[in-house]
């Protein structure tokens, strides 16, 4: 799943939060979350989720 964000801390964390809830085993599924420069500690919420990949992006 890819999870685009940007400046949007809470909802990701409330959005991941939701994934690692759902009936479908963590193990089964992956997240990518496509942050876009974020400036409010969007990307310090994302690695705190199993199976959540937040790729580098270099500006």
């Amino acid at each position: 799943m890819i999870v685009p964000t940007y400046n949007r801390q809470r909802l990701l964390r409330l959005t991941l939060e939701s994934l690692t809830r759902q009936s479908l085993p963590t193990d089964r599924f992956e997240v990518l979350v496509a942050d876009d420069g974020s400036s409010d500690g969007t990307r310090g919420s994302a690695p705190q989720a199993p199976r959540v990949v937040v790729p580098a992006m270099s500006s």
